[in-house]
């Protein structure tokens, strides 16, 4: 059950991903703040969008039983968690961000445990 919903979240990732960066768009639209960061936050969705793709790709990778999928699925677990360190406004305020990526790295353990260790999950990607 548990792969299931790994698998939704791979395939989830790219539009979750780009909906928090929307969301920051709208705010910063909304309030005016100018075209230079409005444009910073365009390239930040492109590479949400960009960083979270692979996660989606390994989630269809999943979905076939490919053997090498799972180690495709944490690569881009951590490209994901990774991508934020590019952005100006994660720069800007560094302490706030350390908390949320030793949450997503610790996460992203845990998923690796399941994928590896599982034996319901070692079994689905025998067959």
């Amino acid at each position: 059950m548990l792969l299931k919903v790994v698998v939704a979240l791979g395939l989830a990732a790219p539009i979750v991903a780009s909906a928090s960066v929307v969301s920051r768009l709208s705010d910063t639209v909304a309030w005016g703040s100018g075209q230079s960061s409005d444009m910073s936050l365009f390239v930040e969705l492109f590479v949400v969008v960009v960083a979270a793709s692979p996660l989606c790709i390994s989630a269809f990778f999943m979905i076939k039983r490919q053997k090498l999928s799972r180690a495709f699925f944490l690569g881009s677990w951590g490209l994901l968690c990774f991508s934020p360190f590019f952005f100006t406004a994660v720069q800007q305020e560094m302490e706030a961000f350390w908390l949320e990526f030793a949450f997503n790295i610790f996460l992203g353990l845990i998923l690796g445990a399941y994928l590896f260790l599982n034996s319901n999950v070692i079994e689905y990607f025998r067959r």
